[in-house]
């Protein structure tokens, strides 16, 4: 992982420690880091941060199997 990607982790790593979403330039950014295991690790916990265990669903919607 290049130091721009890993820098970019860190930063986004804190804001989600502070609960605290990025902002659009810092998103698109994102679509270049290849690290897609440390993405979802901060994604879930801004995920936990808002919703904590909730999980929610909708009976109108079928996805087949």
């Amino acid at each position: 992982m290049n130091m721009m990607a890993q820098s970019m982790l860190e930063q986004l790593g804190q804001l989600a420690r502070q609960g605290m979403r990025p902002d659009h330039d810092m998103a698109l950014a994102m679509a270049a880091i290849d690290d897609t295991a440390a993405l979802a690790a901060i994604a879930a916990d801004l995920r936990d941060q808002g919703f904590h265990n909730v999980v929610t669903y909708s009976r109108k919607v079928f996805i087949p199997l």
